[in-house]
């Protein structure tokens, strides 16, 4: 039995580039503005470059880096987009298991012609 895991790095912030590729390249945080008490859910590579991590308050994401966007949090908007990943992954198997927003897993069972044989492995998807 052959499982492939499909890991999608930042993918709140790349289903928002999808929407508005004007924030390509930009630092992306996403969670609300500077001036709500809540912590920062996700964020773009760019801001991770600036220091931003997910889960710290949005006010200190924004002294880490002043001319980051922000944009307020629309989890339904990143679920509908990762069912879309999900309906792509289940072209190649009927058994596609999701793990959060990033992380989806594969059985492969009977899919060696495609796949070929051998152990297990994951697949990293880079950044979107």
């Amino acid at each position: 039995m052959k499982v492939v895991g499909v890991y999608i790095e930042h993918f709140a912030a790349a289903a928002e580039i999808r929407e508005r590729p004007e924030l390509k390249s930009h630092p992306i945080v996403i969670g609300g503005f500077p001036s709500d008490r809540k912590p920062v859910f996700e964020c773009s590579v760019e801001a991770v470059e600036a220091g931003i991590v997910p889960g710290i308050p949005l006010r200190q994401a924004q002294q880490l880096c002043p001319d980051a966007i922000f944009i307020p949090l629309d989890e339904d908007k990143y679920i509908r987009a990762f069912d879309n990943v999900l309906d792509v992954l289940e072209q190649f198997s009927p058994a596609v298991d999701a793990d959060g927003l990033e992380w989806a897993r594969i059985l492969l069972w009977g899919r060696t012609a495609l796949w070929g044989g051998g152990r297990s492995r994951w697949v990293v998807v880079g950044r979107v």
